[in-house]
């Protein structure tokens, strides 16, 4: 069986005691590692695609990813993975799968990201960088693969700036806001943005 060498992460769980009801939040997939870190998607009964191409649910504009790299959907009460014939394959908890069964906690590797799948309770999490020394450059450097490509998704844009404000790089970052704003006007955060492009 092949092993994905980097399925583990850089974050913590911290789990909020007050809420322990598996009813309060829904199934969801939040990006752990890579492009778009940070970011969630909330599962329902449409299957999730993710992939590079922008017509999948979660593009993931990296050369490591493939354009329909894996999908997920619900089956019988349960949410399965399926790896769609990608080149660099789908890992579950650090082994290659072609479908499987996901459990609360997994870790999904499409290619060099990291998503996490979680139900019930287990939603309410927090996570935070170690801080090691590189991390910011190696988000920066991911957010800046990820706008290389045409089909970059409007949040690659907003965190590309982000990480050049964090390097001084003021003049590169309001640029990259702007194209954020040009694609996404109505963002929840644009009001923070233009403030930042400003």
């Amino acid at each position: 069986m092949i092993k994905d060498q980097n399925f583990k992460t850089d974050r913590a769980t911290v789990l909020d005691p007050a809420t322990t009801q598996e009813t309060q939040s829904s199934p969801r997939l939040i990006i752990v590692s890579g492009v778009l870190l940070g970011h969630q998607i909330e599962l329902g009964e449409a299957p999730v695609t993710i992939g590079r191409s922008s017509e999948c649910t979660i593009a993931l504009p990296h050369p490591s990813v493939s354009r329909q790299h894996c999908r997920i959907w619900r089956e019988n009460g349960r949410y399965r993975i399926e790896d769609l014939g990608s080149t660099n394959r789908t890992f579950l908890n650090g082994e290659a799968v072609t479908r499987a069964d996901l459990r609360d906690g997994d870790q999904i590797s499409v290619g060099s990201n990291a998503l996490k799948f979680f139900i019930g309770a287990s939603v309410v999490v927090l996570w935070r960088l170690r801080n090691r020394p590189g991390d910011e450059a190696r988000a920066a450097q991911s957010y800046s693969a990820a706008v290389a490509y045409p089909d970059a998704p409007a949040d690659a844009w907003r965190w590309h700036g982000i990480a050049l404000m964090k390097q001084g790089r003021a003049g590169e970052a309001k640029a990259a806001f702007a194209r954020y704003l040009l694609m996404k006007p109505d963002a929840p955060d644009a009001a923070w943005v233009r403030q930042m492009a400003g």
